[in-house]
């Protein structure tokens, strides 16, 4: 090809103004097509072959991949791509050697994950060298061999989880609404019991009851003695019932009745109104 035609494809698909720079360079028909080129690219400073990648660009692309790691086949493909074009241009220019190329390409992924390709590898790859590094080719089938694994086992422990709903954006909705009409209600009870108002609506106030009424304590009706029949005292502090019991024909129990000295209660039996009469008449029998 001629170096006018070289020019002519150079400058077809640009824009008018790059298209109109280019050919108002010096020597644009008179130079050759590298001198035309070199003037190119002194316009734009480092666009040059030799500083389109460096070491740098390499060390960025796999401390950024280790940070955020590959976790898909995708990612896995971009990655590849971008690594391919930076290390075989840096290999080109002996910047780095093919061993380094392919020993960096391993390091982006975690301890777990090597694990499990490095197993894949040992089956795949029995007679590898121990110490030398597997070729990126080598890794790249055995990772994708691993990415397509994990996302089948994942796809069928989705699956076979039973009972998992995802609810409506309706559903929620009325969710949040009936839980927002419990908490008023809730609310509304709170304040009916703080204001001394009862179960119904917060503004209906009791009605006010009847005074309250002081009664007299219940009296007891006087009656007889239980022991002698008088009118004018009880058993308790009746003085002729603490001298049988000091005589020994009657005595008290833990509740304080009065019982014979053996334990027993006076026995009905024995003529008498009164249990004076019983007791005299019991002892009069048993003497």
């Amino acid at each position: 090809m001629h170096k006018a035609e070289k020019k002519a494809y150079g400058c077809r698909y640009l824009n008018i103004d790059d298209h109109t720079l280019l050919k108002s360079i010096d020597g644009c028909t008179t130079n050759s097509y590298d001198n035309w080129k070199a003037k190119i690219f002194e316009l734009y400073p480092g666009s040059e072959e030799n500083a389109r990648f460096n070491q740098t660009d390499l060390d960025l692309l796999l401390t950024t991949t280790c940070t955020t790691r590959i976790c898909s086949l995708s990612e896995l493909g971009k990655f590849h791509c971008t690594y391919l074009n930076i290390s075989n241009f840096l290999v080109s220019k002996g910047i780095i050697a093919d061993l380094e190329q392919h020993k960096a390409f391993r390091s982006i992924f975690g301890l777990a994950t090597w694990t499990q390709i490095q197993s894949r590898l040992n089956i795949v790859k029995p007679n590898h060298t121990v110490g030398t590094p597997y070729t990126i080719t080598e890794i790249l089938l055995t990772t994708t061999f691993y990415f397509k694994q994990a996302s089948t086992i994942s796809t069928d422990t989705i699956a076979m989880t039973p009972g998992l709903q995802v609810k409506s954006k309706e559903a929620i909705i009325s969710s949040i609404q009936h839980l927002e009409q419990a908490i008023n209600m809730f609310t509304s009870r709170i304040q009916c019991l703080e204001t001394g108002t009862g179960g119904g609506p917060p503004n209906q106030q009791l009605l006010p009851g009847p005074p309250p009424q002081n009664y007299p304590p219940p009296t007891q009706a006087p009656g007889p003695c239980n022991f002698c029949g008088r009118d004018n005292h009880y058993i308790g502090a009746y003085p002729e019932a603490k001298r049988y019991i000091q005589d020994g024909k009657i005595c008290r129990n833990t509740e304080c009745r009065v019982i014979l000295p053996s334990g027993a209660y006076i026995p009905r039996h024995y003529q008498g109104t009164w249990l004076k009469d019983r007791v005299n008449a019991y002892h009069q029998q048993n003497l």
